[in-house]
């Protein structure tokens, strides 16, 4: 088998997280589940909270393994500061494994909604009989489990995607919740992935957490972040293609293909079913580090500059040394832009007058750019917040 060629555009498809062969799902009562065939190969990424709720806890030591059978979500009451927490997603775990017929440590968990509520087993523990019992693989089994992760959300958040890799079709599905509590912290989201793609556990977590690192970790609605936030993700490998085991070309193929999937996971949470929501996408580049390039980029977004009523470049200015890192501005440029226009803001390190009237119709637009360059290097990042 060939392991070159590759579509890198991904072709959106119906199914989410049943779009890729080996998956169930459902959702009842607030509850939602994801059940491979068997166990798979696994990957997590999780909330850098100094103080993680139960699931989280939980799943870390159950992802350790590289393998999981099924995830599972509650909503409406987050399992966080409870006296008896861990072992109420460990008792959560083995009931939904013992209908599943497999391990208690395949069962990833994660729980979602208010965090000053008390959380009670008992309510979960008698819908999980009816909700192993209604898994399907259909478009509309994977919207159910969609539907029962909401809290706060405005719409319902399921995407799924075709792409090539080598000679054979790979799909890849999502479902996910957040449009508050959304901060640079891994802290996000809760968000549930699958696919088809042939990868070993170590490469999966690899390719997840690098993809994170380029996405979800530059995404910032509100400033705030949770403690239960966590993105999961499991493999089927019955795509057929070639078996990625190293940081090979392949695998650069399908990372660039989850990272293209959650940036638009990013967008969603951004709308949240809102056709009028303005998004700002702040293109970071000319760094001297990778590391650099997300704290400037991050900093940017998280300083909600355009917001105000009035600001000024010397604000920008500002954001960018708000990240606390050593930068040389003397041959830095800015320029925002919409699909329509564009307006310089600086250059040479020189903020450059600009016509308010221009920025007020770029400001308009739904989805706003600002390019800022440090010409200092040749690293960049991409962050999103909304405006």
């Amino acid at each position: 088998m060939r392991k070159n060629g590759v579509n890198r555009q991904l072709e959106p498809i119906e199914g989410g997280v049943c779009a890729p062969a080996g998956f169930q799902a459902s959702g009842f009562n607030g509850l939602a589940l994801i059940v491979g065939e068997k166990r798979f190969p696994a990957a997590g990424v999780f909330s850098q909270s100094a103080m993680i709720g139960a699931p989280v806890a939980v799943s870390k030591r159950h992802i350790r393994a590289g393998y999981a059978r099924a995830v599972f979500v509650n909503s409406g009451v987050a399992n966080v500061f409870q006296e008896n927490g861990e072992s109420s997603a460990k008792e959560i775990c083995k009931d939904v494994a013992k209908r599943l017929h497999c391990d208690a440590e395949e069962i990833l968990i994660a729980s979602t909604g208010k965090i000053e509520a008390r959380f009670d087993p008992k309510n979960i523990l008698q819908n999980i009989e009816p909700l192993t019992k209604n898994v399907g693989s259909s478009h509309e089994h994977s919207l159910a489990a969609a539907r029962n992760i909401m809290t706060t959300d405005k719409s319902v958040k399921q995407i799924s995607f075709a792409f090539d890799v080598g000679d054979y079709r790979c799909k890849i599905g999502a479902i996910f919740k957040g449009n508050a509590r959304v901060c640079p912290n891994m802290a996000t989201t809760l968000c549930f992935l699958t696919t088809d793609v042939n990868i070993t556990p170590q490469m999966l977590q690899k390719a997840l957490s690098a993809a994170v690192n380029e996405t979800l970790n530059l995404l910032d609605l509100d400033g705030l972040a949770s403690p239960n936030d966590c993105v999961y993700m499991l493999s089927s490998h019955t795509a057929g293609n070639y078996l990625i085991s190293c940081a090979d070309s392949e695998y650069k193929k399908f990372t660039s293909a989850l990272q293209k999937t959650l940036v638009e996971i990013c967008f969603a949470m951004l709308k949240d079913g809102d056709t009028n929501a303005k998004t700002l996408v702040c293109e970071l580049c000319g760094a001297k580090s990778k590391r650099v390039a997300r704290a400037v980029a991050k900093s940017v977004v998280a300083a909600r500059i355009f917001q105000r009523e009035k600001w000024q470049t010397d604000d920008l200015i500002c954001a960018i040394l708000g990240a606390g890192e050593p930068l040389e501005l003397s041959k830095a440029e800015m320029t925002l832009s919409s699909k329509t226009a564009s307006v310089t803001l600086m250059t040479d390190g020189k903020a450059i007058a600009f016509s308010a009237s221009n920025v007020l119709d770029i400001l308009s637009c739904d989805e706003i750019a600002l390019r800022v360059d440090l010409n200092d290097g040749n690293y960049g990042a991409t962050a999103l917040s909304r405006v």
